[in-house]
């Protein structure tokens, strides 16, 4: 009887036993579950556009917005903002008329254009824009007329450098503070001569040691259409320089042709103007007679004088 009892206790053990291993190899071989980490890295979608004439054709307004939106690829890859799509001339002049930021103190400096202006050419001169006796001023394009570069510094007191390969060196008789390059701009190296008569804003800077300087005002008057060349350096090539500028003078000519490539082109730099910061703050109509003319029963000009600030 013990005997029995004692056989089947170590069966009742032996087949414990096995049970017990038997869940312990389960519970090893059991899939382990896994999580999926999202990148910050990468997009919820696809890339997206950078802007081109393709999308121009392609974009559609929205919900029933006159305005259609897309996000536009800018200087720095992981930047991007949103760029309003031009639909109409009506659209890009309102634009152009528009005031975004309020300068307390625009002043009038005299220039070549003055008397064809409605209020002759101007500069903001609010402290966090400019700074009195402590300003660097870029002027590209004098057309043989340095009003402006002097009277800058004569009532501000800037260091004015001019760039403009039509001036004649010789003929040169300003301010130790104004020092003039017979040379323009481009967005390829050194073009057409040694030393070159166009390079990048970059280089240029780089030249003078003023590559970690910061620009109060930037003025581009330069010949009918040539204005694009900068626009065009400053976005690609010289990227990396557009942070410190303060001030933005812009001479555009969008003419009276309709849609053209130019208006186009004008309006895509607009908008990366406004992704990096910089604003409206006035804009001059050049308003003599053979310049003006009727667009849907408002006056419009050929030519226009604009003035764009950083967003402090």
């Amino acid at each position: 009887m013990i005997r029995r009892n004692v056989k089947l206790l170590r069966m009742l053990v032996f087949t414990g036993g096995c049970v017990c291993i038997l869940l312990w190899t389960k519970g090893l071989t059991r899939e382990t579950p896994s999580f999926q980490v999202k990148s910050e890295d990468a997009p919820d979608d696809a890339q997206l556009p950078s802007i081109s004439q393709d999308t121009f054709a392609e974009v559609k307004p929205v919900n029933g917005s006159s305005e259609a939106e897309v996000f536009v690829d800018v200087t720095e890859p992981e930047s991007s903002c949103q760029h309003t799509i031009l639909e109409s001339l009506d659209q890009f002049y309102d634009f152009i008329h528009r005031v975004d930021i309020k300068c307390m103190n625009l002043m009038q400096i005299a220039g070549r254009t003055d008397e064809k202006l409605l209020e002759g050419r101007r500069v903001c001169v609010d402290f966090e824009y400019l700074r009195k006796d402590h300003c660097l001023v870029y002027l590209f394009g004098v057309d043989g007329d340095w009003t402006f570069a002097e009277e800058i510094n004569r009532k501000l007191g800037c260091k004015v450098y001019v760039f403009d390969p039509a001036i004649e060196q010789d003929s040169a008789n300003h301010s130790s503070s104004i020092t003039s390059y017979k040379m323009s701009v481009s967005s390829h190296l050194g073009v057409s001569g040694d030393p070159p008569k166009k390079d990048q804003l970059l280089r240029i800077m780089e030249m003078l040691g003023h590559e970690e300087a910061v620009i109060d005002l930037l003025w581009v008057d330069m010949p009918e259409g040539e204005e694009l060349y900068l626009l065009d350096d400053l976005f690609s090539s010289s990227h990396q320089v557009i942070g410190n500028i303060k001030q933005i003078g812009l001479d555009i000519h969008p003419m009276n042709e309709g849609m053209t490539e130019r208006i186009r082109k004008y309006w895509h730099y607009f908008q990366l103007l406004n992704c990096h910061g910089l604003r409206m703050v006035t804009r001059q109509p050049n308003i003599e007679y053979e310049n003006l003319f009727k667009l849907n029963n408002k006056t419009r000009s050929k030519k226009y004088e604009l003035l764009w600030a950083r967003e402090m």
